[in-house]
């Protein structure tokens, strides 16, 4: 049984204060007799134009929107679902096969006199409901619990007739559900749990927390709605302190964190790889050891933030343990069962500063160890262009005079190489009033780097700091300052691959006076082989299913096209680039070679 969809009115929500001389109206105004227009003739309704005549109607919204919502992973459909357009004028439920059906009202035959002018308020109103009450949605999401929200939803083909069919797939939601036991203490003690998920930027991996949870009293936990992916689960430290017994001066009792399943640091957790809809069951058994205060003094703290802390065991980066800054005293402090441990504390802001330090507990309090804060640093950067003759930074042949458009070409961000942390990525910024061929990047604190250099008509030849490379080498900088500039050379003789995507039947298939499907968004990877090679470059394929990238810089590339955008990939991401050894194809590139790949790229579908 099909179900009609409900609209529900809306006012339009804004309110115009007539302040700044009518700016805002005015905006607005030109939004009214220009751009509405032109949407509501694609409804079908006659609208008026700029100069007060009717326009022509264009019927291409169809009247009535049907469809299904599936689960994607075992393609049946999904009953009770809630169907809806992102500003909530329509909703419906499916019925028990997942069907839906919206029916939309006929348009009106003419919209009301268009605004006369910036401060006619009465006249934009009108104007705006009368828009709300005849636009007909284009898309549609859907939800329902025990799956995963769906940030897309599905668009309405304009078929150009009076009835349009979508499908709406939602993934099914995973879960880690649990239990946490701890021996020798009330059961009714609650224990706080963090989850990680694996992400990857440029190939380089990050884990980012993923979720929290405070146990039930029965000890048990339950993480839901969870997308596919890699995780990593562990119990927060947990001190002793029961108010009835508690004495300051006896010895001090916790539980240090347990990296499932009985890991001592995030390392050494065990990888829980989730598929779409599954659920994990995990037990973790915390155990209760003796803890000690830390108390270890800041040398040139900041002045008006409070810094941040992190403290992890030595080698071993990670979450789990923690202590805080006493501003009063200017000192980190906090709790700690035995063990080598290191200290990182960081000011952000304008001026920011970051210091480390290790230190170990071994059977009593530790107190009079100093971490010295340094100031961050500023690199510079010097700028070569090898360009040839009569070549200009931005390509087009003409002169650049007094340096317009170089800066505008290369743009160059530092970020941080560590997995966790709170380091920030930093960004180049032109040095003012200075040549164009110089770049800086300041407040830049103590660490490793990966520099991401980004082009235009152009390609980083080379960078180098120190005589070290650092463009396919990490950077580091050491607390102490960097006065050496990193020399980057710049070249326009990359070069230029053209070629089209084989996209699968299903993606491009159609039915009887049905129009075209919409081709998905398809993302191409230039990908290096080997340490030397040349830089990942990333471009996108629109409706025609071609694509032609210039100033590829010279090496050895896989090309790979996703149907959707893949953080995995990266030169650095050796696992990843194994499973592909098969996909795609292998180029060799020169300076200034042009290639037409003969045979359209195979799609990548799976993740």
């Amino acid at each position: 049984m099909g179900l009609t969809g409900t609209f529900l009115p809306r006012t339009a929500g804004v309110r115009w204060t007539g302040e700044r001389n009518g700016f805002r109206p005015a905006i607005l105004l030109a939004f009214c007799l220009a751009l509405g227009p032109r949407l509501l003739a694609q409804d079908g309704a006659a609208v008026q134009t700029f100069s007060g005549g009717l326009s022509s109607a264009i019927a291409s919204s169809p009247a009535s929107v049907h469809g299904t919502v599936i689960n994607a992973t075992s393609h049946e459909p999904i009953a009770k679902a809630l169907v809806y357009t992102p500003d909530n004028r329509y909703a419906t439920l499916t019925d028990d096969r997942g069907h839906f059906e919206f029916k939309f009202p006929p348009p009106e035959k003419s919209s009301p006199p268009p605004p006369t002018s910036g401060s006619d308020t009465e006249g934009m109103h009108k104007y705006q409901q009368w828009y709300q009450r005849n636009a007909r949605p284009g898309v549609f999401l859907a939800r329902r619990p025990g799956f995963l929200p769906d940030p897309n939803g599905a668009r309405v083909p304009q078929t150009g007739g009076d009835r349009a069919e979508i499908v709406i797939t939602l993934e099914p939601e995973a879960l880690i559900v649990g239990h946490v036991q701890l021996p020798g203490v009330d059961n009714t003690d609650r224990v706080q749990l963090q989850l990680y998920r694996q992400e990857f930027e440029e190939g380089q991996e990050r884990w980012t927390q993923a979720g929290e949870f405070t146990t039930w009293a029965s000890g048990e936990f339950r993480f839901p709605e969870l997308p596919a992916g890699t995780y990593k689960l562990f119990t927060v430290e947990r001190l002793e302190r029961d108010p009835a017994i508690f004495n300051p001066r006896d010895q001090l009792y916790g539980f240090p964190p347990v990296f499932y399943p009985n890991g001592g640091d995030f390392s050494t957790a065990a990888a829980i790889r989730l598929a779409a809809g599954t659920t994990f069951q995990a037990t973790l058994t915390m155990t209760r050891r003796e803890y000690y205060q830390v108390k270890i003094g800041v040398m040139n703290p900041p002045a008006a933030v409070y810094p941040a802390v992190e403290v992890f065991l030595r080698g071993r980066p990670g979450p789990g343990y923690s202590m805080g800054y006493d501003a009063a005293e200017q000192v980190v402090r906090g709790f700690l069962p035995d063990g080598g441990y290191t200290l990182k504390v960081s000011s952000q802001g304008d001026e920011g500063s970051s210091g480390s330090l290790n230190f170990s507990v071994r059977g009593g309090a530790v107190e009079g160890p100093v971490v010295n804060l340094y100031p961050n640093v500023s690199l510079s950067v010097n700028i070569t262009r090898e360009f040839g003759a009569g070549e200009s930074p931005t390509g087009t042949g003409e002169s650049n005079e007094e340096g317009a458009g170089s800066r505008g070409n290369v743009t160059i961000a530092l970020a941080p190489v560590e997995q966790f942390g709170m380091g920030q990525t930093v960004m180049s910024q032109p040095v003012p009033g200075g040549s164009a061929e110089r770049l800086m990047m300041g407040n830049v604190a103590a660490g490793t780097y990966w520099m991401q250099i980004s082009t235009v008509n152009c390609y980083p030849a080379s960078a180098t700091w120190g005589g070290g490379d650092v463009l396919h080498r990490p950077i580091t900088v050491e607390a102490e300052g960097a006065s050496t500039p990193i020399e980057l050379t710049l070249r326009n003789d990359g070069a230029e691959v053209s070629g089209k995507v084989q996209i699968h039947e299903s993606a491009g298939s159609q039915k009887l006076n049905e129009a075209p499907a919409m081709m998905p968004t398809v993302f191409i990877y230039f990908v290096p082989l080997g340490e030397n090679g040349g830089q990942l470059r990333r471009t996108q394929v629109w409706q025609n299913e071609a694509f032609d990238e210039k100033q590829i810089a010279p090496g050895t590339y896989r090309i790979l096209a996703f149907d959707h955008l893949n953080t995995e990939i990266g030169p650095a991401n050796a696992e990843f680039l194994r499973r592909y050894e098969s996909r795609g194809v292998v180029v060799e590139l020169s300076a200034g070679q042009t290639l037409r790949l003969s045979s359209p790229l195979a799609l990548v579908k799976e993740p």
